[in-house]
């Protein structure tokens, strides 16, 4: 796969087939902003997708007990309370490891509420603890043998009993998050590009433990081995966004867009001369203000880019 081409993803929402590279592999409709595909190819090359580090690590450590006794005294409230503070430091070590919308604190902090949710409901779940249990047994039940990139590579059939307790954690995370009403909370919606991220930071992180075969097998099964295709030629023009003027490819017939720069969602529908320095802009959709990305100039969103947002 070169640059010029890009992964075969088509909309849930407005079903447009994606006709611009995505710089992330987070793939965002080029005419709703909605959250359509991820592209495990990009994730694995993304060399910016690094380790939290040395302070999240401590922040983790220190945390750790605290989330124990939590547990231990069945305080959901305080659990959550220290989970929030625990994603809001993974976000801010690890932006490109999370969806790029984080640059949006509105969006932000959706995410780190319903990560932190996720979390506490998953603590305390009977149904998600019990398949937590199947799957530390499995993990436990793995057997090695010599070779591959790291020195040693997971016996298949060892592996593949610990793959189907993954499948088996995530039905029973996605059955949770009906019945609590997380999959509600999620920042992109209920969309199935939710399970086929978290399928992928568990294929990348066994890669280079599997033999060739197993890695192909293990493609195939979870979707990630995708087709690639050239951009489609599609009519648009460059417009700054509102919000931190970098260049944003508007598509002819575009309702929303999301921004590569800072992750706003944007109303891309009409494009808006800036009050005071007549900058053309494009509209944060999710904001009822916010500052002109060229002259600082407060500017207030129309009531109408707000409405257009409550009836997608």
């Amino acid at each position: 796969m070169t640059s010029l081409r890009i992964k075969l993803s088509r909309c849930h929402v407005c079903n447009a087939t994606k006709g611009r590279p995505s710089p992330t592999a987070y793939v965002f409709c080029d005419f709703c902003g909605a959250l359509i595909d991820f592209d495990f190819q990009t994730a694995i090359g993304d060399t910016r997708s690094k380790l939290p580090g040395p302070e999240y690590e401590r922040l983790r450590a220190a945390l750790g007990p605290k989330l124990e006794r939590a547990h231990a005294r069945g305080d959901r409230d305080e659990y959550l309370s220290l989970q929030r503070q625990l994603f809001a430091a993974y976000v801010e070590a690890c932006p490109a490891a999370c969806s790029p919308r984080v640059g949006d604190p509105v969006y932000r902090q959706k995410y780190i509420e319903h990560s932190a949710r996720a979390a506490m409901e998953g603590a305390f779940d009977p149904e998600m603890k019990a398949a937590s249990e199947r799957q530390a047994v499995a993990m436990k039940a793995l057997q090695w043998v010599p070779g591959g990139p790291m020195g040693v590579t997971c016996r298949p059939d060892t592996f593949w009993a610990l793959y189907d307790t993954v499948l088996d954690v995530a039905a029973v995370g996605k059955r949770m998050g009906e019945r609590t009403g997380l999959a509600a909370l999620a920042p992109d919606g209920d969309t199935p590009v939710n399970e086929r991220i978290g399928l992928s930071l568990f294929v990348q992180g066994w890669l280079p433990y599997l033999k060739q075969p197993e890695v192909e097998q293990l493609l195939a099964r979870t979707g990630l081995a995708a087709e690639y295709v050239e951009p489609t030629t599609t009519r648009d023009e460059v417009v700054p966004c509102g919000v931190c003027k970098a260049d944003v490819h508007r598509a002819e017939g575009a309702h929303f867009c999301v921004c590569d720069g800072c992750g706003h969602l944007l109303f891309a529908e009409v494009v808006t001369p800036c009050t005071h320095c007549s900058a053309k802009l494009l509209l944060p959709a999710e904001r009822t203000s916010f500052q002109c990305a060229f002259c600082s100039t407060e500017l207030r969103t129309q009531a109408w880019t707000m409405k257009h947002l409550e009836g997608r």
